[in-house]
């Protein structure tokens, strides 16, 4: 089955990103069999309106692994911040459709920031003794959302 898809510019688009923290550490091949990538831990997350006119938006991501284990003999532990700034050229957000655009915002941001993360990780990984990782896929929904403001 082939599938003809549409494609749409979203009404959110990345200003720039960068990393503000990375902290990687392999563990040396050990003897206790074969080793395995560590699992990662919930991702947090932090949105904050950089504007007066809701236009501008900073999302904070922090990716990271969970504690290494000897027993699960894990490769290497990892811990990564990525800062975004993200402009929205959408409708205009007002008292009405203020929290559906909240949402959609650090929804799309953090899905693209966690790319990032992705492609950061996949390179320093392969530059060691171990094959190639990636982060897991994540579908990041919206359960309590907390914009800061600039004026707070």
């Amino acid at each position: 089955m082939t599938w003809l898809l549409d494609s749409i510019i979203p009404p959110i688009q990345l200003e720039n990103y960068f990393f503000t923290n990375v902290q990687f550490e392999a563990f040396p091949v050990s003897e206790k069999g074969k080793p395995s990538f560590p699992p990662i831990r919930k991702p947090v997350i932090q949105v904050s309106r950089l504007d007066d006119k809701k236009t501008r938006w900073g999302i904070l991501l922090l990716v990271e692994s969970e504690k290494p284990s000897e027993e699960k003999n894990q490769c290497f532990s990892f811990r990564l911040n990525v800062y975004g700034i993200f402009n929205w050229k959408g409708e205009e957000i007002t008292e009405k459709n203020s929290d559906e655009i909240k949402k959609a915002i650090a929804v799309s941001g953090t899905g693209i920031l966690f790319g990032s993360c992705r492609e950061f990780l996949q390179t320093i990984v392969s530059k060691g003794p171990y094959p190639g990782y990636r982060l897991p896929a994540v579908r990041f929904v919206p359960t309590e959302l907390q914009i800061k403001d600039i004026s707070e």
